[in-house]
């Protein structure tokens, strides 16, 4: 809460304790008392005026203020007088609780005293805080203004959330459990930034490029844009959105196999996302800056045009084929409606629909192995981040010994910064050093002469930087401990800056066309018999539920089969097993066993009418009447805890209901779609 004065006095730098109170005109008999400190110049009416007390909260003030005209020649009362003076009566714990949101407000303080015969008990003195009326009032005011600035942030997140949910898009995981990936193919717009917070609207330059062949080709590139062209800020913002990119897909990659869905290329990301990301607070000018940053984003056009005639790769060809090739589209989305300021519609979107490029979506979606980068990366300066970009691009042969890498300044200007002077670039990069708005990390050592920076030493994610200013040097070394302790890499033997991505599995079409399933949970407790996880002489993985037989295929894919999987199911099945475990034994022999599983699987059975065939075959036809995304798995999932449906199919069944059929798959396609 707020510092009083009162409670402690300075003298000589040491903060010394307030003085004790003797009581002697009272007993601990008198219960509870008050004090009131001289001068005492409350009013009423000062707290009635601020708004921000309750009614029973101004009346115990009054009570306390008329209180005065009862106190004895020790300036005290007892709480029981103050209670008398209430002009509603309170009981004990209505009194307490007064008392409670008065000290929780700091207009009442707790005092320390003592008596002089006896011993306090459970005794408590209380008394107004020394702070006039009018500054209590005003530190209760801007306590209330915080909590309302909180208050309406929070509502504004989740009516954005409600706003996206209404989109049809899922909830967002925590973003505080991104890791900081990029895919690995190296797009070169990351070299055509504007190094400055100007508002520049075009550059040309030269991007390195390499070929087929992996020889390297310096081409002109241009860059321009409606808004502004993208620098080194807006770049941490475009690895932050790729991540929360990665991260959005990854979190749903169950429901995608279940689903038998490919991820689509739209993902919903909110500023409050990207702010949490990279540690920055939740202000309103931090709102105005991820905005202006996105916009930035997707209004700058790139055109390569001068790079066609390079042998380029087939990932990059698309890019280098579009004129105005655009980075990113992002749809805005708000929660209120727009308004004009200044004859300009003001922006204030609260979060976007991010489109990227196709190839690009899928390098990032189903690459194997991207790359990882510290979150730290993300608070610190711009500047710094670009260098960090530069030492990883430098020392990335091999990890396997340590190396040093060194330079002049100007070579690092040019390589980096050209768009700007040399002058401008080193004040800048002392200026990121000294103000570095993270610690974790990122150690930095200013040697000077007298106002100058002539030495700098820092360790910058892993990288042990030397800056000399006096030679125009840089040195650049490797500590492989404390790089992988940065990257927060598994394993101690790794030497690459990559991680695993589950969804690369994904990457195979095959997935999406089978019934790819994964067993809810109520599936598990609808058998009260125990049923154990069996293997087959095959080394076909199963495991057997009471109307469906899981088909494992790894340890991230499953695939259910039942008893009404018709014969080009047990095939395609029986391809995708072979391919999958990469068996020796034959694809008759596997197909076999699939059939038999299907055999052993029970068909669904309600009050001993087993429902057959022909049944399933025409609810299938009711259920693609509604929709084409469903799996039969998770048809007959649907009926393993639900009687009552099962016996509307069994009564379907005896009396061919066609009204009775179209409600129940209405019903199931509602309830598999969740």
């Amino acid at each position: 809460m707020f510092f009083r004065k009162d409670i402690y006095s300075l003298n000589h730098n040491f903060f010394t304790p307030r003085a004790m109170i003797t009581v002697t005109t009272k007993t601990p008999n008198d219960g509870n008392l008050f004090t009131y400190q001289q001068p005492f110049e409350f009013r009423i009416q000062d707290f009635a005026e601020s708004g921000v007390l309750s009614d029973k909260e101004l009346m115990f003030i009054e009570a306390i203020i008329n209180g005065q005209h009862f106190k004895d020649e020790a300036n005290l009362t007892s709480i029981k007088k103050i209670k008398e003076l209430l002009p509603t009566p309170f009981s004990d714990r209505q009194v307490a609780y007064s008392i409670s949101k008065l000290k929780e407000k700091e207009i009442l303080k707790d005092m320390d005293f003592q008596f002089v015969s006896a011993s306090k008990r459970r005794i408590s003195m209380f008394s107004l805080n020394a702070y006039s009326a009018r500054h209590i009032v005003e530190d209760i005011n801007q306590t209330h203004l915080v909590k309302a600035n909180i208050s309406r942030g929070q509502k504004n997140r989740k009516q954005t959330q409600k706003k996206l949910k209404d989109l049809g898009f899922n909830e967002s995981p925590n973003p505080e459990s991104t890791q900081v990936v990029r895919h690995q193919t190296s797009y070169p717009f990351e070299q055509l930034l504007a190094f400055t917070k100007q508002n520049v609207k075009q550059l040309a330059g030269y991007v390195n490029i390499k070929d087929e062949e992996g020889k390297l080709h310096k081409c002109p590139a241009q860059v321009k844009s409606t808004s502004r062209i993208v620098n080194q800020d807006d770049l941490q913002n475009y690895y932050t959105m790729i991540s929360l990119t990665y991260g959005y897909h990854q979190h749903y990659r169950d429901l995608y196999l279940r689903e038998c869905k490919r991820p689509e290329n739209e993902t919903p990301i909110t500023i409050n996302e990207i702010l949490r990301v990279r540690g920055m607070s939740r202000s309103k000018p931090n709102y105005e800056k991820i905005r202006t940053s996105i916009n930035a984003l997707r209004d700058s056009h790139y055109d390569f045009n001068a790079l066609k005639e390079v042998n380029i790769n087939n990932e990059l060809h698309e890019m280098f084929a579009t004129e105005r090739y655009r980075i990113l589209d992002a749809t805005p989305v708000s929660c209120h409606s727009a308004s004009i300021v200044d004859n300009e519609l003001e922006d204030n979107a609260t979060a976007y629909i991010v489109r990227w490029p196709q190839h690009f979506f899928d390098k990032l979606i189903f690459g194997k192995t991207p790359y990882v980068f510290p979150k730290a990366s993300l608070a610190v300066d711009g500047t710094l981040f670009i260098l960090y970009l530069f030492c990883r691009n430098s020392i990335k042969e091999s990890h396997t010994q340590q190396k040093t890498y060194s330079l002049d300044l100007k070579t690092l200007h040019t390589r980096i910064a050209r768009q700007v002077s040399y002058n401008q670039f080193t004040a800048d990069l002392k200026r990121s050093c000294k103000h570095r708005k993270t610690k974790e990390l990122c150690n930095v050592e200013i040697a000077k002469t007298g106002n100058k920076a002539e030495l700098i030493r820092m360790n910058l994610f892993g990288y042990k930087i030397v800056i000399d200013f006096y030679e125009d040097m840089i040195s650049i070394h490797l500590d492989k401990e404390s790089w992988k302790a940065a990257l927060e890499l598994s394993s101690h033997t790794q030497d690459a800056p990559t991680i695993y991505n589950p969804m690369s599995e994904l990457a195979d079409s095959k997935f999406f066309e089978m019934s790819v399933a994964k067993p809810v949970v109520d599936e598990k407790v609808v058998n009260p018999e125990p049923v154990a996880r069996i293997r087959s002489v095959d080394g076909i993985n199963i495991t057997r539920r009471k109307y469906v037989t899981i088909v494992r295929l790894s340890k991230m894919v499953s695939i259910s089969m039942t008893h009404y999987n018709n014969d080009s199911d047990c095939l395609e099945l029986a391809e995708l097993v072979t391919v999958k475990n990469k068996s020796a034994v034959s694809h008759s022999k596997v197909l076999a066993y699939l059939k038999q599983v299907r055999k052993e699987t029970p068909p669904l059975e309600q009050d001993n009418v087993i429902i057959q065939q022909q049944t399933i075959d025409a609810l299938s036809d009711a259920l693609y009447q509604i929709t084409d995304n469903w799996v039969l798995g998770d048809v007959i999932a649907f009926f393993t805890r639900r009687k009552a449906e099962r016996k509307l199919l069994a009564d379907y069944q005896t009396d061919g209901n066609e009204d009775a059929l179209d409600i129940l798959a209405h019903d199931i396609v509602r309830a598999v779609s969740k």
